[in-house]
């Protein structure tokens, strides 16, 4: 996870605050008949609604991945997790199965409408016990070479990740 991901993924929350912050002054210029009250009102209202669950999804998701490394060799089919100083080692043989979790946007393939839509995570469950989440911010596409029928896709408003 690096300043990259963070972007890449929060992009539309930079945007959301500077609109939100700047409401009052950006809607007078095109309609003159609102107070500029009405409008701070509106960009409180645009930023609980739009841009705030967008920053808890973020935090969520970083906190749930913080200091987490995943790797994939092709080759060899293997994949490293390294998830709170312990590194794990397993093949594709080895996954019960995976949850995704996506929005119904991205489910159909249709354009991003809110700023949460492109925030997804998945849980892998290991045929040992282990389960492991892995959110956008770290993996933006997560996808691993197994059969479809041993990965569950649940489509969802809002997606919320567990803390292992």
């Amino acid at each position: 996870m690096n300043i990259y991901s963070h972007i890449r993924n929060g992009w539309f929350i930079i945007v959301g605050v500077f609109i939100c912050i700047n409401f009052q002054h950006i809607l007078p210029l095109l309609h003159r008949t609102q107070t500029k009250e009405n409008y701070t009102l509106m960009g409180i209202f645009v930023f609980v609604l739009f841009v705030l669950p967008a920053i808890i999804l973020h935090v969520n998701y970083y906190f749930v991945n913080r200091g987490d490394v995943i790797e994939y060799s092709s080759q060899d089919k293997v994949v490293m997790i390294t998830h709170r100083g312990v590194t794990t080692f397993f093949t594709m043989d080895d996954i019960s199965h995976v949850e995704k979790s996506i929005s119904f946007n991205e489910a159909a393939k249709r354009v991003p409408v809110v700023s949460w839509d492109k925030y997804n995570h998945s849980v892998i469950y290991l045929t040992n016990g282990n389960v492991f989440t892995i959110t956008s911010l770290l993996v933006p596409d997560f996808g691993l070479p197994i059969e479809n029928e041993r990965i569950k896709i649940k489509r969802n408003i809002y997606r919320l990740a567990k803390i292992r």
